[in-house]
């Protein structure tokens, strides 16, 4: 079940913010910014995107091709594996992530 695999948070310090910035997607959320990038990770900014920290790393053999708020509020991860896509949603307490 993916809900267990990530079901704690990981948050750590990043390098430079041009370093994140490449190849990624971004999205914001309650005054938090989010990117995620092709490597399979995503960071969060708290300072409107001066600087970033590690949200959480899903695993280089996943992309994130797309980051938005749904219509629930609900900030959706869409991950991509070898061609195929899936959606994940963060949970209310911004820590764990759900299969949609």
């Amino acid at each position: 079940k993916i809900s267990g695999l990530f079901s704690a948070a990981m948050l750590v310090g990043v390098g430079s913010v041009a370093e994140i910035a490449a190849r990624s997607v971004e999205t914001e959320l309650n005054g938090f910014f989010y990117r995620g990038t092709s490597d399979g990770k995503i960071y969060v900014s708290k300072d409107a995107g001066k600087s970033w920290d590690l949200h959480w790393q899903f695993g280089t053999h996943l992309s994130i091709s797309n980051l938005y708020v749904d219509f629930r509020r609900r900030m959706v991860a869409v991950l991509n594996c070898q061609g195929h896509d899936f959606k994940i949603a963060l949970s209310p307490d911004l820590h764990t992530w759900r299969t949609l």
